[in-house]
C-alpha cells in the first residue's frame, strides 16, 4: 500500500480539522506546534533509527526504547508502511567515533559539536546505500516536568494528552495540606522523520505517561517513580499518534497552523 504525502503547508489546518470526541485523552492546550514539511514523495519504506535524534535519554526509560520502538512498528504497518531492519544504520553509526571523535560528552551525557556531522554522514550512507528507503524515523523519549492541576480533577497535561493520578500500592485518605501542584516527571515521544534530502519532513511531540506514582503511608502522600513504566501499549500509541500527525491523521486533532520543518 503506497502512501503519497501530497499535504502541502496552506492546506494543512483544512485536512486536519477534526470534532473532539467526548471524553477524549487529548488536551487541545498543550499540543505541541508539529513542524512538517509538505512532499510529493511518497513513503512507502520507513527504517526506525536506533538512536535519538537529540540528546540521550533519561537513564530509567533508556531500556523502554525497544517496547515504543515496536509500537511504533505495529502504527506505522497498521497504516501501509513498510518498516525495514535498522541494523544497516547500526553498522554505519558505529564507524562514527572513529571518523568524527567522541559524539555523547560523558561527563554531561550530552551531544557534542560533532553529533549532528556524524548523524548527517550516516543518514547520507544509508539513503546512498538503499535506494528504496523513503525516510528514518527517529523516536526520541524525553522527560520533563508537569504537575496535576485540582481544577480539572487532579489531572495532568501535558504534549496533548491528559493523564490521571497513578496510584501504587494501596490508596489512603490524604490528609489537608498535600501539595498536589509540586512537579513530577512526565514522559513524551519526540519524532523527527528525516526524508532523503536528509531534511526534516515531520517534527513533532506527544506525550505517554506520568513516570511518578502516587504513594501514601500513614495519611502521608508523596510520588514515587511507577513500577509499571511504559507497559502501557495504549498510552504509548497515543502518544506515537500524537507524535507523527499529520503524517497519519490523529482522531480529534483540531485545525492547527504548522510551522516549517527544521530539526531540534
Amino acid at each position: 500500500m503506497s502512501i503519497r504525502q501530497t499535504i502541502k503547508p496552506a492546506f494543512v489546518g483544512i485536512l486536519t480539522t477534526f470534532l473532539i470526541a467526548c471524553g477524549s485523552n487529548l488536551s487541545i492546550d498543550t499540543l505541541y506546534p508539529y513542524a512538517f514539511r509538505g512532499t510529493e514523495a511518497e513513503i512507502d519504506t520507513v527504517m526506525i533509527a536506533p538512536i535519538n535524534y537529540g540528546n540521550p535519554s533519561r537513564y530509567y526509560v533508556r531500556d523502554k526504547d525497544p517496547a515504543v520502538d515496536r509500537v511504533t512498528r505495529e502504527y506505522l504497518e497498521d497504516r501501509g508502511v513498510r518498516v525495514i531492519s535498522n541494523r544497516p544504520f547500526e553498522s554505519i553509526w558505529k564507524k562514527m567515533p572513529a571518523r568524527y571523535g567522541v559524539l555523547i560528552d560523558p561527563a554531561t551525557g550530552t551531544n557534542t559539536a560533532a553529533f549532528k556531522d556524524a548523524i548527517n554522514d550516516t543518514l547520507g550512507q544509508l539513503f546512498s546505500n538503499n535506494p528504496r528507503l523513503d525516510a528514518v524515523l527517529f523516536t526520541d523519549l524525553i522527560v520533563k516536568k508537569t504537575y496535576y492541576a485540582e481544577r480539572n480533577g487532579r489531572l495532568a497535561e501535558w504534549d496533548g494528552i491528559r493523564r490521571k493520578v497513578k496510584v501504587q500500592g494501596v490508596a489512603e485518605d490524604i490528609s489537608g495540606g498535600f501539595n498536589w501542584r509540586q512537579p513530577i516527571d512526565a514522559i513524551s515521544i519526540e519524532s523527527h522523520l528525516v526524508g532523503r534530502d536528509l531534511q526534516v519532513i515531520l517534527h513533532s511531540v506527544g506525550g505517554i505517561q506520568v513516570a511518578d506514582a502516587f504513594e501514601s503511608v500513614n495519611g502521608a502522600g508523596s510520588f514515587k517513580r511507577r513500577n509499571d513504566l511504559l507497559i502501557n501499549t495504549a498510552e504509548i500509541r497515543e502518544g506515537v499518534g500524537l507524535s507523527l500527525h499529520p503524517l497519519f491523521m490523529f482522531e480529534g486533532y483540531p485545525s492547527v497552523s504548522p510551522t516549517s520543518a527544521s530539526g531540534r
